[in-house]
């Protein structure tokens, strides 16, 4: 899609009261917004951006985003929108940040103050996406009495931790790996688990504790997307679709 050609018709549809144009637009900016179903994992391709604009895209786009979904009245896009500005440096985020024609973006004051309270909200739920790790890690352990549970995993004895292709040396990797690196500080709670990552533990572990994690992920996934709108003060998404309801229908004339 053409971001800057699709937001300039939609701008245009609200000025000249184009119905069907904006409806158009509407539709096109839903790769990027989605609104509706499960989050895309794969991401939307920008059309008409050298190579060397595309990094300074991707730090103005949400900000232009929520910015446009005001001034068009679009609020079920704006979620999504303050997800993706959630993803910006800080620096950009209070100061703003100029587009590819050298024009300054900034988000409103309100909006910053919700973008970073929402921050918050996401980085918290993204470390709580892989508590099943961890806690599937601590099903190893003993208990306080020293008593190791029956065996939950098929490639380990219930008291001997050594086999090299133990599930539960795989997890503590990477569990030692995600709070050494940055993976668990992100806002991307939209993305889990990479396609790569995904794999190899599907692929490396056994059965039982495949079964216990990756559903889990799964689900967490799910779980945010249905939260999402809350973590930005906008209530849920039934709420933001009556908003949208009221829209469109002011839009379409009918004021009942």
């Amino acid at each position: 899609m053409y971001w800057e050609a699709t937001a300039a018709l939609l701008q245009a549809s609200k000025a000249y009261d184009f119905e069907a144009i904006r409806q158009d637009a509407i539709a096109a900016l839903q790769y990027l917004l989605p609104t509706t179903g499960k989050p895309e994992r794969h991401k939307a391709i920008i059309a008409g951006l050298r190579t060397k604009e595309t990094e300074r895209f991707l730090r103005f786009f949400p900000l232009q985003a929520i910015n446009l979904c005001h001034e068009c009245e679009i609020p079920a896009m704006l979620p999504m929108a303050f997800y993706h500005a959630a993803q910006c440096p800080i620096e950009d985020i209070l100061n703003g940040v100029e587009d590819n024609h050298g024009q300054l973006v900034k988000l409103d004051p309100v909006d910053v103050l919700t973008l970073l309270k929402g921050r918050e909200k996401l980085q918290a739920s993204r470390r709580r996406l892989f508590d099943c790790i961890d806690n599937r890690f601590a099903d190893f352990q003993p208990n306080r009495d020293g008593v190791y549970p029956e065996p939950i995993c098929l490639r380990e004895s219930t008291h001997y931790w050594g086999k090299s292709d133990a599930c539960m040396q795989l997890l503590a990797d990477i569990t030692r790996r995600f709070r050494k690196s940055t993976f668990l500080e992100g806002y991307n709670i939209m993305d889990g688990l990479s396609y790569v990552g995904f794999t190899s533990l599907k692929r490396n572990l056994c059965p039982a504790c495949r079964d216990a994690i990756l559903p889990k992920i799964c689900e967490g996934i799910l779980r945010d997307w249905d939260l999402l709108p809350s973590y930005f003060g906008l209530g849920s998404w039934e709420d933001i679709k009556k908003q949208e309801k009221m829209w469109k229908e002011a839009y379409d004339g009918n004021y009942s």
